[in-house]
């Protein structure tokens, strides 16, 4: 996934690709994941979380 604006059409950025790029939801960083609307981290971390909650917990736990 490239998320470098190559031009704007209409203000709105695209790739060299012609993607068009939205930021992510979540973070804020670009992407061009148009049906979750999150970039690539985002959408793993978030699956991984709601795979397993009480595992997230233990693991924020031990970091914190």
């Amino acid at each position: 996934m490239d998320t470098d604006v190559e031009k704007f059409y209409g203000g709105i950025p695209y790739n060299k690709f012609g993607e068009k790029l939205i930021k992510c939801e979540i973070c804020g960083e670009p992407t061009t994941m148009l049906g979750t609307k999150h970039c690539d981290r985002c959408h793993e971390l978030k699956i991984r979380i709601e795979r397993d909650p009480e595992l997230t917990k233990k693991i924020l736990a031990a970091i914190s």
